[in-house]
Parts: C-alpha cells; sequence; structure tokens
C-alpha cells in the first residue's frame, strides 16, 4: 500500500509539473518591445534589414530591369530565429523565391517580449528590388 502512495505520489507531481511548465506557443501580434535586427552597425531594425538583403539576395535570371517590392510575413520565434514564411505580396516565383530565400539565411534577431518575457512574435519584411 505504502509503494502505491508513492509511485501515485511521482504520478501526479509529474503530471502538475508539466502542466505548470507548459510552453505558450501562442504567436503575437502586439508586444511590449518589438522584435529587432541588429546588423552591421545599424540603428534602425529596417535599414538593417535592407542592409543585409541587398548585400546577400541573389538575383535570379531574368531579362530587362525590375521594380518591386515583396511583402513576406515570417515570425520571430523566441530564440530569434525566422520562421512560417509567407508570401503577401509578389510579383513573379523565382524572385519572391529568392526573397524568401535570402531572409532563411538572416542572423538570429532580438525577439519581441511581453512583460520582459521573450514571445513569438509576427512580423511583415518588405524585399526591395531595383534594378
Amino acid at each position: 500500500m505504502k509503494r502505491l502512495k508513492i509511485i501515485l505520489f511521482l504520478f501526479l507531481t509529474t503530471q502538475f509539473n508539466s502542466f505548470s511548465q507548459k510552453r505558450d506557443d501562442k504567436v503575437y501580434i502586439k508586444v511590449d518591445s518589438n522584435p529587432e535586427f541588429v546588423y552591421n552597425g545599424c540603428d534602425k531594425t529596417e535599414d538593417c534589414i535592407d542592409l543585409f538583403v541587398d548585400t546577400y539576395k541573389k538575383w535570379p535570371p531574368f531579362e530587362g530591369s525590375i521594380k518591386a517590392t515583396i511583402i513576406i510575413q515570417c515570425i520571430v520565434e523566441r530564440n530569434g530565429k525566422l520562421t512560417n514564411f509567407k508570401l503577401l505580396r509578389g510579383v513573379e516565383a523565382h524572385i519572391d523565391k529568392a526573397s524568401i530565400d535570402v531572409l532563411k539565411t538572416m542572423p538570429l534577431w532580438k525577439p519581441g517580449k511581453i512583460k520582459g518575457k521573450k514571445v513569438r512574435t509576427q512580423i511583415t519584411i518588405r524585399v526591395k528590388w531595383d534594378g
């Protein structure tokens, strides 16, 4: 009987701890502190994104010139990685793919925070093509 009580106690303790430590996987749009991307000494996230993208985007083969802005939605995870890319506005499949591909290579971001806690945050990024 004593052994059964101990097993029951351990089981309930384990179950309680797993519920109390459950991670918040919700994706937030509004946060207290927005995600930030710092790159090569830029002051603003938007400027850092533009500099990174302009440095690393690979121009797909095409004829003529292009001037377009691709809009991509994604999530900044708690660890700073970008995930769940969704094309909101594109122009041509190969340019849209090149835009997402360069974002997938970005270094880690500073994640968004709510009450000082890192949270998953949805963001929108514009990738500009001019050439």
